[in-house]
């Protein structure tokens, strides 16, 4: 399913970013190595949180292989954008400040459409009815407005605009494409500089830990009193709550996977002793509160820096 994927709709745009000398397969258990990590009772830990949240029993079997396909290509999409970063470093920039900005600013939504990742403006119309753009188009269209010094998010801006001023194609554009596309206008053909870096972005990696750092000690703070003073919780395992919400939302920033799975491992990590029915039992309400305040004072934080 991983290289199927792959080679049908991202691979293409891999090997415009110039990434060589590896098969499909050597790139498809790359992307869903994590999916076979092993717990100590030898079952693969990953898998089994995902199904526990289906009714398996009432299920058809087309109904679960489509449940396998979804968490397969969610691995491919993340590890497509690890393996841009990888070959083409300024490319993976550019789509994990594409991501970062859709995320503090809320001008596009991701959609995902048969394992991999789209962008559609906001509060729009998709017209996916209609023929979509090719890679070369989105270039044109963005070239008429947008600038080389422009950041990542008033690259974002001149395409939403684009896009909604028109009604002959689909809205939805591919994110590699778009990630694409606004390379090669950074890296304009027959400009003095052409391997010029572009422009910094306002965000990077410092910044948005910085910014959740101090997000999640604002709200973990002032939760720690009703938690910790009314002994709810000790004081200890409240840190290392804090730690494990921190990291938690640092990786929802940073284009990487994050979800109540992750939480329990960060916790687990601290606490080796800790079962996954003890966690569920005393833990995960509280964890996935506190991770959900911590990550919406993040998100406003962002936009306030944006």
């Amino acid at each position: 399913m991983a290289a199927a994927a792959l080679r049908r709709r991202i691979m293409p745009a891999m090997l415009d970013a110039g990434v060589h000398g590896t098969s499909y397969r050597d790139l498809a258990y790359d992307c869903i190595a994590e999916l076979f990590e092993q717990g100590d009772d030898g079952e693969l830990m990953q898998i089994r949180a995902y199904f526990q949240g289906i009714d398996r029993a009432a299920a058809t079997d087309d109904q679960l292989l489509t449940h396998l396909r979804r968490i397969v290509f969610s691995k491919v999409n993340h590890g497509i954008v690890r393996f841009y970063s990888e070959a083409d470093p300024e490319l993976g920039r550019i789509l994990r400040n594409i991501r970062l900005s859709v995320q503090a600013l809320h001008n596009f939504t991701v959609v995902e459409r048969f394992g991999d990742a789209y962008l559609l403006p906001a509060f729009s119309q998709s017209l996916e009815h209609l023929p979509s753009f090719d890679r070369e188009e989105l270039e044109a269209g963005l070239r008429r407005e947008a600038h080389p010094d422009d950041h990542v998010p008033a690259m974002l801006a001149h395409l939403s605009r684009f896009l909604l001023s028109q009604s002959e194609r689909s809205r939805f554009v591919p994110l590699t494409g778009v990630a694409l596309a606004i390379k090669s206008l950074y890296l304009t053909p027959g400009a003095e500089e052409p391997d010029r870096v572009p422009a910094e972005d306002p965000f990077t990696v410092s910044d948005i830990m910085t910014l959740v750092g101090t997000a999640c000690r604002e709200v973990l703070g002032r939760m720690a009193v009703e938690y910790v003073e009314t002994g709810k919780v000790e004081r200890e395992m409240f840190r290392k709550y804090t730690e494990v919400i921190e990291k938690n939302v640092a990786l929802r920033f940073t284009s990487e996977e994050s979800d109540g799975r992750s939480l329990f491992s960060c916790l687990q990590a601290m606490i080796p002793t800790l079962s996954e029915s003890e966690y569920r039992t005393r833990h995960r309400a509280r964890l996935e509160y506190l991770a959900r305040l911590a990550y919406k004072r993040s998100v406003e934080m962002l936009r306030a820096d944006a």
